[in-house]
């Protein structure tokens, strides 16, 4: 677009103009009054220019100080213009100005319409290549950068279901800096494949058999009728305040946003696991902390409490420590590497195996990890000493994979490996025994409990979950 088609200048009333859609209506108050000074005792030096309709292309500032002082301002005519060459011509004024994320990303599609790029452009071969490789470099963003943004962009819409508000609040998120634009991806990414997953699974999915018993339900609804008297639990809860998407999880729980609500929501279920266990069984529960608005918000310690006051014994405290954590956010602290694994028990006489280490059968099970892989039992006793467990964290690759090869996806990433229940179940349980989750996730406590000889029960509200546990358990529904 020409823009050098201007017939005169003249003085008008700044109140006539209005601003462009694409002009920036956002102004520094420190500029914003060096500016008033200025006008004010120079009067306007530079013109404002618009179009014959009076619309403002450039010099929106100055025209609010001339009607906030009662000036007229002069002004320079220029071409109606499409929307296109309106927002490229604006650019061309802002592009060195600080520029919000998606700002920027409309900013770098203006110029992209611009000189007609497409995803197929030999943009070496443009003829203005140079004014478009400029504009680009002080734009700035990369390539990365802005076909995130687009991801956000384009598929926010189906993820929030066209509601412009969450849409809206969501971009802000990231525009402020609440969200890490990777983070944000990632999160519809997951969503997307959640929403997916709806076409493939069934609302509906349950295993019953001799061995294993998954329930697509609410564990504290559970019942003897349904469990019997189970002789061990192990479990990791819900836990999160809003870091981790447990997506239908029943009434949001992990979804709490400070530690009392989740203490509190935490009750019932373990009320539902006091009724179901036996009077000499054991329940191992495996939970870290995390750090919410900068400080640690002490889960475990506030979860050890509720449990001594629900009348729970606390037998043993062990740390799982992780030997490749994630770091801890924000980056002012030392990365936490570990979490508890508590060792409750209904009385002080209850079923242990002080010998296990030793009685570890010299056999190999299969575990997914970032593959399917076998697992030799006996590497479990180098990774136990005293009360210290150290593993590497658990991957869900594997079982990503196998899932994807029956036409759905797993969107569970919150697992533990497989040696952590191992410990739990060799510990406290025989050959034969019945072994319970009611967080059961993707059953990796099911994926230990049948390879040794246990009975394997599983509860979750969230069928795909479910269908993922029976992508992990196939090989055993049968035998």
């Amino acid at each position: 677009m020409e823009n050098n088609t201007l017939c005169h200048r003249q003085y008008i009333d700044a109140a006539l103009l209005k601003p462009s859609k694409y002009v920036s209506t956002d102004i520094d108050n420190e500029f914003y009054e060096m500016l008033r000074e200025n006008i004010r005792h120079n009067k306007v030096l530079k013109p404002v220019i618009a179009t014959r309709g009076l619309v403002i292309r450039d010099g929106y500032a100055r025209t609010k100080v001339c009607m906030e002082l009662a000036m007229p301002v002069p002004i320079e005519y220029c071409e109606d213009a499409s929307d296109a060459d309106e927002e490229y011509l604006r650019l061309s004024h802002n592009l060195t100005k600080p520029m919000k994320h998606f700002e920027r990303y409309r900013a770098y599609q203006a110029i992209r319409t611009r000189f007609k790029i497409t995803k197929c452009t030999r943009t070496d071969l443009m003829d203005n290549v140079a004014e478009y490789k400029t504009m680009i470099d002080t734009l700035g963003g990369n390539g990365k950068y802005f076909s995130r943004l687009n991801y956000i962009e384009k598929t926010a819409p189906l993820v929030f279901g066209n509601d412009e508000k969450k849409i809206a609040a969501y971009k802000k998120k990231i525009d402020d800096g609440e969200l890490k634009i990777s983070g944000a991806e990632k999160y519809l990414k997951e969503k997307v494949k959640q929403i997916e997953n709806k076409k493939a699974i069934p609302e509906k999915v349950e295993v019953i058999t001799d061995w294993v018993k998954l329930f697509q339900k609410d564990s504290r609804l559970m019942t003897i009728a349904e469990t019997g008297l189970v002789d061990a639990i192990v479990t990791s809860p819900h836990y999160g305040f809003g870091r981790i998407d447990y997506d239908n999880a029943a009434e949001r729980v992990g979804q709490e946003r400070d530690v009392d609500s989740f203490t509190e929501a935490m009750k019932p279920f373990f009320k539902a696991s006091w009724n179901v266990l036996k009077p000499d069984g054991s329940l191992w529960v495996v939970i870290g902390d995390c750090v919410r608005e900068g400080e640690y918000q002490n889960a475990p310690e506030n979860f050890l409490l509720m449990m001594l006051a629900m009348g729970w014994i606390i037998n043993d405290k062990i740390i799982w420590q992780k030997t490749d954590p994630q770091p801890t956010s924000p980056f002012n602290r030392t990365i936490c590497s570990y979490e508890y694994i508590y060792h409750f028990t209904k009385n002080k006489e209850f079923v242990y195996n002080r010998d296990w280490l030793d009685e570890i059968p010299d056999e190999t099970i299969t575990t997914y990890n970032h593959a399917e892989s076998a697992y030799q039992l006996k590497s479990l006793a180098s990774k136990v000493k005293n009360s210290l467990i150290t593993t590497h964290k658990s991957s869900t690759a594997g079982i990503r994979k196998k899932c994807e090869e029956r036409g759905f996806y797993c969107t569970h990433n919150a697992t533990y490996p497989i040696d952590i229940p191992l410990y739990c179940i060799l510990a406290s349980t025989r050959p034969g025994d019945t072994v319970l989750d009611i967080c059961t996730g993707t059953s990796v406590t099911g994926e230990a409990a049948v390879q040794i000889g246990r009975k394997y029960i599983g509860y979750d509200t969230n069928n795909q979950y479910i269908e993922v546990s029976k992508v992990r358990l196939e090989k055993y529904l049968n035998n």
